[in-house]
Parts: C-alpha cells; structure tokens; sequence
C-alpha cells in the first residue's frame, strides 16, 4: 500500500474512532461539518484525501486536536 493511501487509511480510522465516541452518525457528524454524509465515509474509508482545513474542521467538531487525528513522528515512521 503507498504510504499516502496508508495515511489517509489511519487518520480515516481516527476520525471514526472520535466520531463513535461521541456516539455520532456519520449523517450527524456531516450535518455539523455542513458536508454530505458520503463525504464523511469516504473520510473514515480513506478513500478522499482532504486539505488541512477540512481536517481542522472536522476535528473541531469531533472536540479533537488534529495531532491526535494525524499522529506524531512515531505513527509516521510507522506508514514508510
């Protein structure tokens, strides 16, 4: 898997881990965000890359700091 593709795979999978915590739905989480909910599946999928405020924008809505969603240096020795 390319090292982009396993990025987007991990943020997409904690920004799903966040959104359940909350006890969100994908739909609740959209309409927040004030995209379409299939926006937000192909987010946690992995499969729609995003810019970094987007990012920010979804993480303020899940109440998480983007570094938490992204990781730090360790993660990312991790996806190379």
């Amino acid at each position: 898997m390319a090292l982009e593709a396993r990025v987007l795979t991990e943020v997409g999978l904690r920004l799903k881990a966040e959104r359940e915590y909350l006890g969100l739905t994908q739909a609740d989480l959209a309409k927040r965000v004030g995209v379409d909910p299939s926006y937000i599946a192909h987010l946690e999928n992995g499969r729609k890359s995003f810019n970094l405020d987007m990012l920010v924008h979804v993480c303020w809505h899940l109440d998480v700091e983007p570094q938490e969603v992204i990781g730090g240096p360790k993660e990312w020795a991790l996806w190379m």
